[in-house]
Order: C-alpha cells, then sequence, then structure tokens
C-alpha cells in the first residue's frame, strides 16, 4: 500500500478543511412581528441559532404574503435596522454588530449595506474587516398591489464558505416598521430562508393571525373615495372643492395627500400631479396603492372601497 507523504498528508488535510465532507449546517429559525393589525406599520425580528455547524451563512430571504412597504421619506444614509451576530467556537469567542444602513430607494424597493457598528479584534483578524465596512448587502422590494415584499441579505465581504472548527452562532435581525400588514384581516405567512456557502439551505415559515383595525382604512390621494387614485380626477376633485364650492372630500384622510395633518387643496393638488406626471414623492403611509389608517386622525366618514 502506497502511504502519503507528510506533505501530501498536510495537503490532503487542508484540502478536507476547506470542502469538508462533513460539513453541517444545522439552522433552527424564530420569526415574530411588532403587531398583527391590518393596515398598520410593523417591524419584525428573524432569528438564526445555528448549533454546532461547519458552513457559514451566504445569503438570507424574509419573504412576507401580503402586505407592502412604506417608503416614504426614507433617503440614503438612514437606518431601518439593525443585526447581531454572536459566534462561537473551541478557539473563538466573539460578535459582530452592523446597521441596515440605505445607499438607495425607488418607488418600490430599498437596498443598502449592513455596515459593521462593532466588531470583537479576533474577528478582524480572521474575516479581515472592521468597523465602517459592509459586511453585507440587502434589498428590500415590495411586489406592489398588496402581493407581498422580500428582503435579501447576501454576503459582500467574502466570508469562507466553511469553518475549520464547528460555530455555534445566532444572527438576529430586527427591522423598523417599514412593512405595512395588508389592510384586509385573515392570515399573513412570513418565510426565511438561509443558505450556506455551499448551497445548503433550512427554510421556515410562521404564519399569524392579522386582527381588523379599529381606524378607518383609506388611499392618501384618493380625494373624490372612488377607491383610485387618479392625480388628473383628484387633484380636479380638490381644486373644485376649494374654489368652485365643490362638495367636500368624503375622506379628509384620503384628500391630505401629502400627509402633513391638514387639506390645502392647492398644494395636495400639486403633489398628487408631481407624483404621477414629474417622478416626484408617492404619498406617505398609508400611499397610494395600500389602504391604511391614517397617523394623523383626519375625520374620514367615507372612506371609499377600503
Amino acid at each position: 500500500m502506497k502511504v502519503l507523504g507528510m506533505r501530501s498528508t498536510i495537503l490532503f488535510l487542508a484540502l478536507l478543511a476547506a470542502n469538508p465532507l462533513w460539513a453541517t449546517f444545522d439552522v433552527e429559525i424564530d420569526i415574530a412581528i411588532d403587531n398583527q393589525t391590518a393596515g398598520a406599520a410593523s417591524g419584525f425580528i428573524v432569528e438564526f441559532v445555528a448549533t454546532a455547524t461547519d458552513e457559514i451563512p451566504s445569503t438570507i430571504a424574509v419573504e412576507f404574503d401580503k402586505g407592502a412597504l412604506d417608503l416614504a421619506g426614507i433617503v440614503a444614509g438612514d437606518v431601518i435596522g439593525t443585526m447581531e451576530f454572536p459566534i462561537t467556537s473551541a478557539l473563538v469567542t466573539g460578535s459582530i454588530e452592523g446597521d441596515f444602513e440605505v445607499t438607495a430607494t425607488t418607488a418600490t424597493s430599498v437596498e443598502g449595506d449592513v455596515a459593521i457598528t462593532s466588531i470583537d479584534p479576533i474577528l478582524v483578524t480572521l474575516l479581515g474587516v472592521d468597523v465602517g465596512d459592509a459586511l453585507l448587502t440587502f434589498t428590500f422590494t415590495d411586489y406592489g398591489t398588496d402581493t407581498g415584499t422580500t428582503l435579501e441579505i447576501s454576503d459582500s465581504a467574502g466570508l469562507p464558505a466553511t469553518s475549520p472548527l464547528p460555530v455555534d452562532a445566532t444572527i438576529t435581525i430586527d427591522l423598523d416598521p417599514i412593512y405595512v400588514h395588508t389592510p384586509a384581516a385573515g392570515d399573513l405567512t412570513v418565510t426565511a430562508t438561509i443558505t450556506s456557502g455551499l448551497f445548503s439551505e433550512v427554510t421556515a415559515s410562521e404564519t399569524f393571525e392579522i386582527a381588523a383595525g379599529t381606524e378607518p382604512q383609506f388611499l392618501r390621494g384618493d380625494a373624490s373615495a372612488n377607491g383610485l387614485v387618479n392625480a388628473l380626477i383628484d387633484a380636479l376633485f380638490l381644486l373644485n372643492y376649494q374654489f368652485s364650492a365643490g362638495p367636500a372630500p368624503p375622506c379628509f384622510a384620503s384628500a391630505d395627500v401629502d400627509g402633513d395633518g391638514a387639506v390645502n387643496a392647492l398644494l395636495d393638488a400639486l403633489y398628487i400631479l408631481a407624483y404621477q406626471f414629474s417622478s416626484g414623492p408617492a404619498p406617505p403611509a398609508p400611499g397610494p396603492t395600500v389602504c391604511g389608517p391614517d397617523p394623523n386622525a383626519l375625520e374620514c366618514l367615507a372612506p371609499g372601497p377600503c
């Protein structure tokens, strides 16, 4: 029998360490949301607990099968959540913390980096990253018409696919309330998936019962309360009300297009026209596409078909 020489043995062991045939990816997932009220904004927490795992996470996805995003007022530089990542092995104990920092937004999505805010020195040495670096990138996408949203997170620091020693680790993602529940009561299913650098995958789903809200639901910008935001129709309705003794808006909350807590026909008409025809900002929460309550509590006697 041919016996491997010392150099060959070391090389063989190194290759096994880099691509272990015995690698495991044992992860439990816990999902929690801040509230379960229809039409209300909700933060959420997703926790991934890995036990004696050899594989390093590479991507994470959190999917909501209903609801929408409220991105009004969110700009580059804003922080919309946090991440904690404590790690323990036989030789290393340390922790990384980071902020979900926005770099860009569109009408239907927000993207950015998970920027490191705190990291233990041993992990700086092992991973080659430090405070201020982007450990991960993220995109949070709204699919429109209350069809759900997805948060996607991926490694941007070039983390290794495996660990030479089994690791206990917990990744906790805590997002601010930019997700808005569907306006209708019913079940909401949230599915979280974590994938390792070797493409092992663990998925878990949690179903939450969303209760009907107590506040009137409406579409921001639907001044005529016909169930549809149409800039020309709603702008003319507002101007007719203020300058031609036309009928009052059935729901003043809907007519408060810019969300400043008051109805000013000229300003609100210009706001909705700029939104639809000049790429202006969308009307703030609950927005022009998903029904929801009015945070300014304006009168809403007839909120339309919401």
